[in-house]
């Protein structure tokens, strides 16, 4: 589960990508992050270490359907619907 707000954040902003097809994967979203921390002062930015951690609770925790496409070198949801609840409540 999310150890905190800032990882929830992050987690929130990274399925969005994932919703809107945009395959991230840690290096793209460290620099989404880094942006945001700029411009929207979120206070979120983290190492690539963290964002492949935050992935692995998704898949793990969340039972999140995410996958890594090599020809366009990043992450996916293979089941689009796919909503983040927590894994009791489904």
């Amino acid at each position: 589960m999310p150890t905190n707000k800032k990882q929830l954040l992050r987690m929130i902003r990274f399925i969005a990508l994932l919703k809107a097809n945009k395959y991230p994967n840690c290096t793209s979203f460290c620099k989404i992050l880094q942006d945001s921390d700029i411009y929207d002062n979120l206070n979120i930015i983290c190492s690539q270490k963290t964002i492949y951690r935050d992935v692995k609770a998704l898949k793990d925790d969340f039972k999140a359907p995410i996958k890594f496409d090599a020809s366009k070198n990043g992450y996916y949801l293979t089941d689009i619907s796919w909503e983040l609840l927590p894994t009791d409540l489904k």
